[in-house]
């Protein structure tokens, strides 16, 4: 057991709180008040009364010489109460409180817990106790189930040796069958040999059934390529017949359109201004163009000219007299010669009139198709922009690029309506 020296605790507890004898608990080392059937009467008559109380911690040893009892010494901390002199450490012995001193003894020497306790050291002791108690509870279930067990095991010892009877009147059993089975075993090699023999010769027939199917099936693939190859241009070919029906190649070929004040067609100029002096090939080349368009329309919609046929000839173009069966010019050089513009002048009045027979053909056909600008003679206009002579000779050339204007808008609302109208 551990010996503790003395020490001083003057802060722990009041004079006027503390009992003549106070124990320490030997764990936490805090003062444990007693009950006065333990502490026991302490004689201090002869120390002259109190003045002052002083604590002070006091080792008590004490030997225990009981046979039983093979504890060492035990030695516990009390603080008792003192006068004031300077000569008050005065040691008490156990003899002033003998009912605790001896209880304390019995409690240590039967237990590896030195004595005496606090309240709060005892709780613990008890919790840890109870613990114990609760594991050792435990323990003892595990080897009461573990001795059943045994018990099971041991009683099913006891039929091994039936059960090892059993076993070799089976064994015996089975090696009857296992000879029985071997016999059988012979003879199913022997099939199996023969059957083997007859494998050899189906997957021969095999190997060539599956040469010819491979055979058969490239080329029932290659049937199914070339058949969708053909289908892929079958398809390829029907979208571009649809697309060339729906294509108009007269619009494309002749691209009619506008400059300024000046029609065009296929970029090639029609008419003259006194502010723009356009070249009289570029006008040839484009009377050639309206000629060839013209004669197009004509023959796809199966117009017969009468009187007069417009002839394409590049930028030398004419319309032929069929009556009187002459050339009419539908080329100038510019010059101021009167007979020379006169004979461009008629062919330009002979190609309106082309046009004119062109535009009624249209309209005895369709009476919904009606071109915007009306011919009268060698006039051409409407309404509300007036008519203006397609003349070169004693006209303006402001009115002459519009009577050309207005022209090349006819023929484009012809090729329009012919296009979406192919039946005409």
């Amino acid at each position: 057991m551990a010996t503790f020296p003395l020490v001083s605790k003057q802060s722990a507890v009041p004079s006027h709180q503390t009992d003549p004898c106070m124990y320490l608990c030997q764990s936490c080392q805090k003062l444990i008040s007693l009950d006065n059937t333990l502490t026991g009467a302490i004689d201090t008559s002869d120390l002259g009364g109190i003045s002052n109380i002083t604590e002070t911690l006091i080792d008590i040893s004490e030997s225990v010489e009981e046979e039983s009892i093979p504890n060492p010494k035990i030695e516990r901390r009390v603080i008792c109460s003192s006068l004031s002199n300077t000569n008050a450490n005065i040691p008490f012995p156990p003899s002033q409180f003998p009912a605790a001193s001896q209880l304390f003894d019995i409690l240590s020497k039967n237990s590896r817990i030195d004595h005496p306790l606090c309240e709060d050291c005892a709780k613990t002791l008890i919790e840890d106790l109870e613990a114990t108690l609760r594991q050792s509870e435990d323990e003892n279930k595990s080897y009461e189930g573990y001795l059943r067990s045994l018990s099971e095991e041991k009683q099913k010892d006891n039929n091994l040796d039936e059960q090892l009877r059993g076993c070799r009147q089976e064994e015996r059993e089975l090696k009857r069958q296992i000879a029985a089975l071997e016999e059988e075993r012979i003879q199913i090699e022997e099939e199996i040999k023969l059957q083997e023999t007859l494998q050899k010769a189906i997957d021969e027939k095999e190997k060539i059934y599956w040469k010819d199917f491979n055979e058969f099936l490239k080329q029932h693939l290659q049937f199914q390529d070339e058949e969708q190859s053909v289908g892929n241009q079958l398809h390829y070919v029907t979208a571009q017949l649809s697309k060339l029906k729906k294509t108009n190649v007269l619009n494309s070929a002749f691209h009619i359109w506008h400059n300024g004040h000046f029609g065009t067609i296929n970029g090639f100029r029609l008419g003259r201004l006194p502010s723009v002096s356009v070249d009289w090939n570029e006008i040839n080349a484009g009377l050639g163009q309206a000629v060839l368009l013209l004669h197009c329309l004509g023959k796809k919609s199966h117009v017969q000219f009468t009187n007069y046929r417009p002839v394409p000839y590049g930028n030398h173009s004419y319309v032929e007299d069929i009556a009187n069966k002459r050339e009419l010019p539908l080329h100038s050089s510019g010059s101021l010669r009167i007979f020379a513009d006169t004979r461009f002048d008629n062919g330009l009045v002979a190609f309106l009139n082309c046009v004119n027979q062109f535009k009624c053909a249209l309209e005895s056909r369709d009476q919904q198709m009606t071109l915007p600008y009306k011919i009268e003679g060698d006039k051409i206009g409407s309404e509300e922009s007036g008519f203006y002579s397609i003349r070169r000779q004693l006209n303006s050339d402001e009115h002459w690029t519009k009577s050309l204007k207005f022209m090349l808008t006819d023929l484009r609302w012809g090729l329009t309506m012919l296009a979406a109208n192919p039946e005409l």
